[in-house]
């Protein structure tokens, strides 16, 4: 999987639009979302590679 910050925001948003999580009180400036990070790692685990593939699957 590349490392680079690249549809982050498009993974966050498929995240929540497939797990259950809850918007909590805001944390300085942000608003905080509460999820399980284990749940969190294992959907980024199957979503990256197919939306981010390694550049060299190209």
């Amino acid at each position: 999987v590349s490392v680079t910050s690249d549809r982050f925001d498009e993974l966050g948003h498929d995240f929540e639009r497939d797990r259950p999580v809850v918007l909590g009180g805001p944390v300085g400036a942000a608003k905080a979302r509460l999820f399980p990070l284990r749940e969190a790692v294992a959907y980024a685990e199957r979503w990256l590679p197919v939306h981010r593939p390694r550049e060299e699957e190209f």
